[in-house]
């Protein structure tokens, strides 16, 4: 047997979903691979060890877990409404601001002209 086939009948046996949608490696894993005829791991390509099989489980969990994430969307949406809704909001607010402070300037230079003018 080839290790890529050990490893994935092993990932196909000990590696389940739980109803809240996270995957975990079955406690059990190592008997439920010698009770599956998988106990010896002498394989023509790959001289393995159990820790170097359970790495690989342990892997695919996280994998599986990274891929299946709701993390990346949400954070997708919050970039999206920040950068669509809020900085153009902001960006106008801010503008506005500007004109009503030019405004104030021109008049206020203008009351100043005015001023200096009738001494």
């Amino acid at each position: 047997m080839l290790y890529m086939e050990f490893i994935n009948k092993a990932k196909e046996l000990t590696i389940e979903q739980h109803e809240n949608g996270m995957w975990y490696l079955q406690p059990e894993w190592k008997y439920i691979l010698y009770s599956n005829d998988l106990a010896v791991l002498k394989f023509r390509d790959f001289r393995p060890d159990w820790y170097t099989v359970e790495d690989s489980l342990k892997l695919e969990v996280e994998k599986r877990n990274a891929s299946e994430s709701k993390t990346n969307a949400v954070m997708k949406w919050v970039d999206d409404v920040v950068n669509n809704k809020i900085d153009p909001t902001m960006l106008e607010e801010e503008n506005e601001l500007v004109a009503n402070a030019l405004a104030f300037a021109r008049l206020n230079h203008q009351q100043t002209d005015g001023e200096s003018t009738e001494e």
